[in-house]
């Protein structure tokens, strides 16, 4: 992240992420003792830089939305989704630095 201008991300730190602004989290699907991160909701945060690909590694989220942001590098963008078969559904991008190439067009 390079810029963050609303402070969206001011409580961001320590190890108890499901209490980070715009993070949710659930049961996991496949053991409900098992808390996991559900989804992700960046809206209209206006942060900059790039996406982490450790993002894959979210393989339970059922939502990411990340609208009006200031977010670049689609292509590594693309490689998280593919990587972690998070589904177009799942995945909302408007009006940002780079248009996330949905996971249905990687490689084309």
């Amino acid at each position: 992240m390079t810029s963050d201008p609303n402070g969206f991300t001011k409580n961001w730190y320590g190890p108890k992420v499901c209490n980070y602004t715009g993070v949710f989290c659930a049961p996991a699907p496949d053991d409900p003792y098992i808390t996991t991160v559900a989804g992700i909701d960046l809206n209209g945060a206006n942060i900059a830089g790039y996406l982490p690909e450790k993002l894959g590694l979210l393989t339970d989220l059922a939502l990411f939305h990340i609208n009006s942001n200031r977010f670049c590098g689609k292509d590594k963008i693309s490689h998280t989704f593919h990587q972690g078969k998070i589904s177009q559904d799942q995945v909302e991008d408007q009006r940002n630095h780079q248009k996330v190439q949905n996971p249905d067009e990687y490689g084309n």
